[in-house]
C-alpha cells in the first residue's frame, strides 16, 4: 500500500491521500497547483451546451467535451452557462501533427513562445486568450510568473520529442479533455 501524504497550507489540512491520488484527483485549487511540475494549467472557461453537446469556451476558442467526460463530473451540468475554472496538466496536450487522429473538435491553435527540448519530451509554452486562475496560496510558494495581460494564460504543454514545434510557429494542439479538472470559481473546490 502506498504511503499517504498530507497537503497542508497555512496550518489547514487540504487533502490526505496517496501522491498519485492527489495528482489525479485534487480536492481544490491549492492541491491542483501544488502538485506536479510543471504545475497544472489553470484558467477560466465557460461551459456551454448546444443541444446534447457540451463545449468549454477558453477565451476565443472552444473545445468539445465528450459525454463521457461530463459523466465523470455529474455536477458539471449545473454549471452550463457559467464560468468554471478548468485545470489541464501539461501532459494532457500534444502536438496534433504527432497525433493526427485526435478529434479536431478537441484542439486549440496557438503560437509557440518557447520550447525546452529535454530529449524524452519537449515542453512547449504558448499563450491562450483565457483569463488565468491562480491559487493565491500557491503563488505564495514563490512560483515565478511572467507579467502577462490579465486575460492571457501561459500554457505549458508536454509534447512528444517527435514534435517539430519551435518558437514562433503556430501549432494545433490536442487537448485531452477527458483528463481535465474542473473547479468552482468561487470556492475553489473540485466539481465532481
Amino acid at each position: 500500500m502506498a504511503d499517504r501524504v498530507a497537503v497542508i497550507n497555512r496550518g489547514i489540512l487540504q487533502q490526505v491521500d496517496t501522491p498519485q491520488k492527489l495528482y489525479d484527483e485534487p480536492d481544490n485549487l491549492f492541491v491542483a497547483a501544488f502538485i506536479g511540475s510543471p504545475s497544472m494549467n489553470l484558467m477560466e472557461g465557460q461551459l456551454d451546451r448546444d443541444g446534447d453537446n457540451y463545449l468549454m469556451r477558453l477565451g476565443s476558442q472552444s473545445i468539445a467535451l465528450p459525454h463521457e467526460s461530463v459523466a465523470k463530473h455529474p455536477q458539471l451540468a449545473d454549471y452550463v452557462g457559467r464560468k468554471v475554472t478548468i485545470g489541464i496538466r501539461p501532459e494532457e496536450f500534444e502536438d496534433a501533427a504527432v497525433q493526427p487522429d485526435f478529434p479536431a473538435s478537441q484542439r486549440i491553435r496557438a503560437e509557440v513562445n518557447n520550447v525546452e527540448a529535454l530529449g524524452f519530451e519537449k515542453i512547449a509554452y504558448f499563450d491562450l486568450d483565457a483569463v488565468p486562475v491562480f491559487s493565491e496560496d500557491a503563488l505564495d510558494l514563490g512560483e515565478d510568473e511572467d507579467v502577462l495581460p490579465q486575460d492571457v494564460t501561459r500554457i505549458s504543454a508536454r509534447f512528444s520529442p517527435a514534435s517539430g514545434v519551435r518558437p514562433g510557429s503556430t501549432v494545433e494542439v490536442n487537448v485531452d479533455v477527458d483528463k481535465a479538472h474542473y473547479f468552482d470559481p468561487e470556492s475553489g473546490l473540485a466539481i465532481r
